[in-house]
């Protein structure tokens, strides 16, 4: 009685191993897939990295940055910018401000700040108010 016990102990070992190595198989195959895709993917976006810096532009704290030798008012400036996939620069620290200004060699330039919606109210072109952005430097400053 004990050996037909143990043969079958065996046999329902055998298959659930044989399962559970199939659904490992089967995920180690996804996972290799997705890997692949994720290095093709940062190829492809190292690549277009390289492309913006070679035309010009400048990289930050994982932002781009382009200043254009073109004179503009605000406006077409922002025009241009969203034509090219992008928008005028909202300033979030110290840091960012420090790397504008050097960038810009002391140039005039434009950010993304207006009060074309209320007089005297002033917003970025996210539609963050300035004093919400002012109090956030101000924190990272203490």
């Amino acid at each position: 009685m004990a050996v037909i016990v143990l043969c079958v102990h065996i046999h329902t070992n055998n298959a659930n191993y044989t399962r559970e190595s199939g659904e490992q198989q089967i995920n180690i195959t996804k996972l290799t897939e997705e890997k692949d895709q994720l290095v093709n993917k940062n190829t492809q976006l190292t690549k277009e990295r390289d492309g913006l810096l070679s035309d010009g532009w400048k990289y930050n704290q994982s932002n781009h940055y382009f200043i254009s030798s073109e004179k503009k008012n605000w406006t077409e400036s922002r025009k241009y910018c969203m034509e090219r996939g992008a928008d005028l620069i909202i300033i979030n620290n110290r840091e960012e401000q420090d790397f504008v200004k050097k960038i810009s060699s002391n140039d005039k330039v434009w950010m993304g700040l207006t009060d074309i919606d209320v007089e005297g109210t002033w917003k970025w072109v996210d539609g963050s108010t300035l004093t919400s952005r002012k109090e956030a430097v101000q924190r990272e400053s203490l």
